[in-house]
């Protein structure tokens, strides 16, 4: 549940991104609907990424949150 969670608040972030920020375009027509699934799946690989990066990082970063006391 949390990684459909992540894949919805990535594909509304991208949508975001794509309406504000001008220069940016997604293939696919919206009414045909291939926007949408193109926002979902660089969303799905997006969550993805970051559920493996997550853990990793906090890993890695740990000797230094013990370092410096937090």
């Amino acid at each position: 549940m949390e990684l459909v969670a992540r894949t919805l608040g990535n594909a509304a972030g991208l949508w975001l991104a794509v309406a504000v920020v001008g220069g940016l375009s997604v293939p696919g027509s919206p009414s045909t609907g291939m926007a949408v699934v193109n926002f979902l799946v660089v969303a799905l690989v997006l969550a993805l990424v970051n559920s493996v990066v997550k853990p990793v990082a906090r890993f890695v970063a740990f000797p230094l949150y013990i370092i410096t006391f937090g």
